[in-house]
């Protein structure tokens, strides 16, 4: 019995979705028309209800060309549709407006119900679908301009600078020898090399190749860049993902997980609840909220402020701590220098460096670890309330220390010592060996 009624609801589904299917028929036409000559100027294409295609001409003259294919139940209806649709082509010179399918007004479709109306007033109730096919051929252009809404959006290689506003389509482009400058919402995008690229996005996926000054706004994205030469970046709740950056990168973002090659140059970040992984950099500097951060190496990094965090580096020469606070920082070697303002925050250093010359550090509640080498001569000046200092104290050529109450003074010198130790420390133990 029950094979019996599920037999029975498949036949009833299939009828109701072929039903829309009975009785219906297609018309087409086509609309070719030269544009003229356009090299080094400038198309700007509004298009709606089909893909955009942008091809590079065999010369300097532009054309274009409109497949129209409509599907619905009355022919006539069709037909006299058929004939409403056009392109208008606007401008003068080297500077053109193409628009296809600006005569509709409208178009709402409910429950298999459609209404078309036109900017005539005229309705047509029987069309159930219309494609509307734009191919254009160009020449290398000063500055192209592609409007779309709900399909997609073809470029192959061409001169000049582009620009894209998309919304609900695919974007493909090929290999730009200019800037391409792009707005996609809701869309998802395939783009070759570019010159520099400028992405405005929300709730979109994009895929670029290698592209020279990248500048991006986003919310709600997944992006996989190549290489590129510098990086500025303002993002809310994305995924983002870079081969490496040449120069320099500004990275500002919430609840955002960036995944970095090498970065060449300064690296300077404000994050809040980000997370960001980073194959190295040249120097790192900003602040940071609930994350993490992950650096193979880096010569200075310089936190202004962090809290929260857990950062954890394989190298640096330099670490500097301004406003440090609830952080659980790991390092595997420093070399020269570190600068520690902290409150409640545990740093582990696995190994310093010989040529290390100076550690500062004032710090409230918690553990630290530094361990000076031996045969790095230093200088140890030291006050510790309520917490541990563990060191090497038959290192010292003079070494004077005296307890007062809860705090601890330590000031101790070896001869030819270069580099310099600095605590102030409150419930806080610090190793130096």
């Amino acid at each position: 019995m029950k094979r019996k009624y599920t037999k029975i609801i498949s036949i009833i589904f299939t009828m109701v979705i072929s039903f829309p299917l009975i009785g219906q028929d297609t018309v087409h036409k086509t609309i070719e028309e030269s544009l003229g000559d356009l090299d080094d100027g400038v198309l700007n294409i509004v298009h709606r209800r089909g893909d955009v295609r942008v091809e590079k001409a065999s010369g300097s003259n532009a054309t274009m060309t409109l497949n129209i294919t409509i599907t619905g139940k009355y022919r006539d209806e069709m037909e006299e549709f058929l004939k409403e649709l056009s392109v208008s082509v606007a401008g003068s010179g080297k500077t053109k407006t193409v628009e296809a399918g600006a005569q509709i007004k409208s178009w709402n479709r409910n429950l298999g119900r459609s209404r078309i109306k036109m900017k005539n007033g005229n309705v047509y109730n029987g069309i159930k679908k219309l494609d509307l096919e734009l191919i254009l051929a160009v020449p290398d252009l000063r500055k192209l301009n592609v409007e779309n809404r709900y399909d997609d959006i073809h470029i192959a290689t061409i001169g000049g600078d582009v620009v894209v506003d998309l919304y609900s389509g695919n974007l493909y482009t090929q290999d730009l020898a200019g800037t391409l400058e792009s707005k996609i919402k809701y869309g998802k995008a395939t783009i070759g090399r570019t010159s520099s690229l400028d992405l405005d996005l929300y709730e979109s996926e994009v895929e670029a190749a290698d592209a020279g000054i990248v500048e991006i706004e986003s919310k709600y994205s997944e992006l996989e860049l190549g290489a590129v030469q510098n990086l500025a970046y303002l993002g809310y709740e994305d995924e983002v993902e870079v081969k490496n950056i040449a120069e320099k990168a500004r990275l500002e973002a919430k609840y955002c997980d960036f995944d970095l090659g090498k970065v060449g140059g300064p690296l300077e970040i404000e994050f809040y609840e980000t997370d960001l992984t980073a194959e190295s950099a040249a120097n790192v500097k900003g602040s940071c909220k609930y994350g993490n951060l992950d650096l193979s190496k880096t010569g200075h990094i310089h936190l202004n402020s962090d809290y929260e965090m857990e950062v954890k580096i394989g190298e640096c020469e330099q670490l500097t701590l301004d406003e440090s606070k609830y952080a659980k920082i790991s390092i595997g070697s420093i070399a020269k220098k570190a600068r520690v303002n902290a409150y409640e925050t545990t740093i582990e250093v696995e190994q310093i460096e010989k040529g290390f010359d100076d550690l500062w550090i004032d710090c409230k509640y918690d553990r630290m670890d530094f361990p000076l080498p031996d045969g790095l001569g230093y200088n140890l000046d030291a006050e510790i309330k309520y917490g541990d200092l563990i060191y090497d104290r038959d290192r010292f050529a003079k070494h004077d220390y005296r307890e007062e109450g809860s705090t601890t003074h330590v000031v101790a010198t070896e001869d030819n010592a270069k580099t310099k130790v600095y605590i102030r420390s409150y419930e806080t133990d610090i190793i130096l060996k």
